[in-house]
């Protein structure tokens, strides 16, 4: 993708909806929204380390309790239902992928994952269009997502958000948005171009690509103690801002301020609706 140096900031001219903020997060109880991807359990261990391990130059962890959160496709479900969204999550039958997250206080000490890669049964996705107003590919590159079920997807003629994995983006054709991380989009997809694309740079923010051009918006942040699920956080605000039939900039501009929330807390969280209002200008 072509990057063009003259950037916009999210203060210049830039083409958006003239419906404030706060007035398009008032009206997220009214889309409906179906979100198809891989399910993934966030199993967290809290514990301590005191000591190191007489066997070998480990540290010894000493779990003192456990906590199942909802992550992957089903986080972003979460989200939308914490904003006030109707939710419908398909993912494939079977074990779910888990993973296992050892931490002291809020600090990471390692993960352990579980992975389910699932042989996907056509049939679970509709091919007539379902009564929803927009749809969201939550890619974990679980098997879910096939080329067969985005494209199935793409044709029911709502806006598609997606949240990519891999370098084949042929599959995402058609979608309305794509939303890959920095590290995502610098691999790049093969052979086909993307616009728009939602770029989600972490500390410096979302970088919006747009008609050859890109619009920069500043994270809202105010502490960083865990940046799990801050993707999907992202991503169910833009498939909610959409819904209701806003636009990117403002969708962009919306979830700087859910995530910059979500990552001030421990483990994979959500933004509330009324939480979102609140600290929105």
């Amino acid at each position: 993708m072509r990057r063009n140096s003259a950037v916009k900031t999210a203060d210049e001219d830039w083409p958006e909806c003239p419906t404030s903020l706060k007035a398009i997060v008032r009206r997220f109880g009214s889309v409906r929204v179906w979100v198809i991807g891989d399910a993934i359990i966030d199993h967290y261990h809290f514990g301590r380390i005191e000591r190191l391990s007489p066997e070998a130059p480990v540290p010894v962890f000493i779990e003192e309790r456990q906590e199942e959160r909802r992550g992957g496709a089903d986080h972003v479900a979460h989200q939308l239902e914490a904003l006030g969204c109707k939710a419908v999550t398909t993912s494939f039958s079977g074990p779910p992928s888990i993973k296992h997250r050892y931490l002291v206080g809020h600090h990471p000490v390692f993960r352990i994952d579980q992975d389910q890669l699932c042989d996907p049964d056509a049939n679970v996705v509709p091919c007539d269009r379902p009564d929803v107003d927009v749809a969201v590919l939550s890619d974990y590159a679980k098997g879910m997502l096939t080329e067969e079920i985005c494209q199935r997807v793409m044709s029911w003629g709502v806006p598609v958000v997606v949240d990519p994995k891999g370098r084949n983006w042929f599959k995402y054709h058609g979608c309305a948005v794509v939303c890959p991380n920095a590290r995502e989009l610098a691999d790049g997809p093969i052979g086909i171009s993307f616009t728009p694309v939602l770029e989600k740079r972490g500390s410096e923010g979302i970088r919006l690509w747009q008609r050859g051009d890109f619009l920069d918006i500043p994270a809202q942040a105010r502490h960083v103690y865990d940046v799990t699920g801050a993707g999907d956080v992202v991503v169910a605000v833009v498939a909610a801002t959409l819904g209701v039939g806003g636009d990117l900039a403002s969708a962009a501009r919306i979830a700087t301020y859910a995530a910059g929330f979500a990552v001030g807390e421990v483990g994979t969280a959500v933004c509330s609706k009324a939480k979102l209002l609140e600290i929105l200008p």
